[in-house]
């Protein structure tokens, strides 16, 4: 039997007295493979932040080696963060890694490849992709001399799939996506997720929200929607910000079992452990009642939505104009091309035009406010 771990985001500018607790290095130092987002290139003194919606992020410069230290060994790099301070960054991180322990990003090549790993006569895959975020890979005819993450919504993803299991005995996807803060996935994202698995992915552990979302198994196969944070080191009010979900799946017998546990992250004391906290699990069990009932889950979408309309609005607050008119919005997007370089309230425009996650909740206020029904 291989047993991995995958956890949530991590992000660390300062590892000060940094630990991890008995009971979550017991379950790390049991495990043949622990899988971690890294949110964020380590920082370097010579890099500038690119120009980007959103805030520009860098870790502490040994945040790699205290992970591997503490038995990571892979890193997805496929998430909103990665290009936060351009390509030197990103090969300096790269630079502290080995090439068997990155999936995601990298060159056009290196980022939309399954990372093979071997153990106990098995083969496991593992496929990171990210939403259309600043720095992805969006087009190789663009691209081809660059680097970033990869794209989930590129073609070659659902190639990469089904070709995997012509050399992996499992492939593992592992998406960026979704919704920040709310605790339940987009319809849309659900889709997504279940379509990796018709193309033949043995399980979807995702992750970006910053929150725990619900868990299902869909074909006999598991979807974790959001493991939320696993150590997000930056004051946030939000709740369930220092909570999230370890996925512990097990390889044996042509199947993959899964278990879930939760971690909280104690910023004062600065520790991460296992979490026995009874509200967190009530919490997360009243909303997978609420995602496994379509009427009451569409509803909670639905009602989150247009709560985020003045959001929006607020984002989309161009030149003086509250409310953008289609003239106005190609108006915007014409000079944005002509200027070359977004500026900043163009910069959430195209965000908000590009990435799945926003654009879904735009068309759904829309169409919700004008009573069109999906």
């Amino acid at each position: 039997m291989i047993k991995v771990n995958i956890v949530g985001d991590f992000f660390s500018p300062s590892l000060s007295g940094l630990r991890f607790g008995d009971e979550l290095q017991k379950q790390l130092d049991d495990a043949d493979f622990n899988v971690v987002n890294f949110e964020g290139p380590v920082h370097i003194s010579s890099s500038d932040p690119m120009k980007k919606s959103g805030p520009n992020i860098s870790q502490d410069i040994k945040s790699i080696d205290f992970l591997k230290s503490n038995n990571f060994n892979i890193f997805s790099l496929a998430n909103n963060h990665t290009m936060d301070y351009g390509e030197k960054a990103l090969e300096a991180t790269m630079s502290s890694l080995s090439d068997e322990t990155i999936v995601g990003a990298g060159t056009w090549d290196e980022a939309y490849q399954v990372r093979v790993v071997e153990m106990k006569g098995q083969k496991i895959g593992f496929l990171a992709i990210t939403q259309y975020e600043f720095g992805i890979l969006d087009d190789i005819t663009f691209c081809k001399n660059r680097k970033g993450a990869a794209w989930m919504g590129h073609p070659d993803i659902d190639k990469l799939i089904v070709s995997s299991k012509q050399y992996c005995d499992y492939l593992i996807v592992l998406p960026h996506a979704g919704l920040e803060y709310f605790t339940l996935p987009l319809p849309e994202i659900r889709t997504l997720y279940r379509h990796f698995i018709d193309m033949g992915a043995d399980a979807v552990i995702a992750g970006h929200p910053h929150v725990p979302q619900p868990w299902e198994i869909y074909r006999k196969k598991t979807i974790v929607y959001s493991l939320g944070n696993f150590c997000f080191d930056e004051e946030c009010d939000k709740p369930l910000w220092r909570d999230g979900l370890v996925s512990t799946l097990q390889f044996k017998e042509d199947q993959v079992v899964m278990n879930l546990s939760v971690v909280h992250f104690d910023a004062e004391r600065r520790i991460v452990d296992t979490c026995h906290d009874a509200a967190v699990y009530k919490f997360l069990e009243a909303d997978k009642k609420i995602f496994d009932d379509e009427k009451a889950y569409m509803d909670a979408v639905d009602a989150h939505c247009l709560s985020m309309q003045p959001y929006y609005e607020m984002l989309l607050e161009m030149g003086g104009y509250s409310h953008l008119s289609f003239k106005h919005c190609l108006g915007y997007l014409k000079r944005w091309i002509l200027r070359k370089q977004p500026q900043p309230s163009t910069s959430h425009f195209i965000n908000c035009v590009r990435c799945e996650s926003h654009r879904w909740i735009l068309s759904r206020i829309y169409d919700l406010n004008n009573n069109i029904e999906k």
